[in-house]
């Protein structure tokens, strides 16, 4: 999870040969934003703003199970198509930096329900 050059939020997952991404909306300065992403083969990459579903990628099969897992916060991995030196391969990040606070952040071994994020966007 990152930012574009433009300042909008994006998620991106590996497919077998190329990233999956979902590009959501430019965050505003200043204003805590909940933002959640979400995994299953069934409803691929899922993107939530303060606990409301935003947009999702297509159904994909995630293939680094198994092997090293890679998470990035604060800078998305290029998006950019296999070919042995970009991507998750060579874990290249792209420069626009994330430059602000995180309150919480969570890893949960399971699908969040649409139900479960707006209970962790409204305490």
């Amino acid at each position: 999870m990152g930012f574009s050059s433009s300042g909008q939020i994006i998620v991106t997952g590996w497919h077998s040969t190329s990233n999956v991404q979902i590009v959501g909306p430019i965050l505003p300065a200043n204003v805590w934003t909940h933002v959640v992403t979400t995994y299953s083969t069934t409803n691929a990459l899922r993107l939530y703003i303060n606990g409301t579903y935003y947009n999702s990628s297509s159904a994909f099969k995630y293939v680094a199970s198994g092997t090293v897992n890679i998470l990035t916060l604060g800078n998305p991995l290029q998006a950019v198509p296999f070919n042995g030196t970009g991507g998750c391969k060579s874990q290249s990040i792209v420069p626009n930096v994330y430059d602000g606070s995180i309150d919480e952040f969570g890893v949960y071994s399971r699908e969040l329900s649409s139900y479960d994020i707006c209970a962790l966007a409204n305490p």
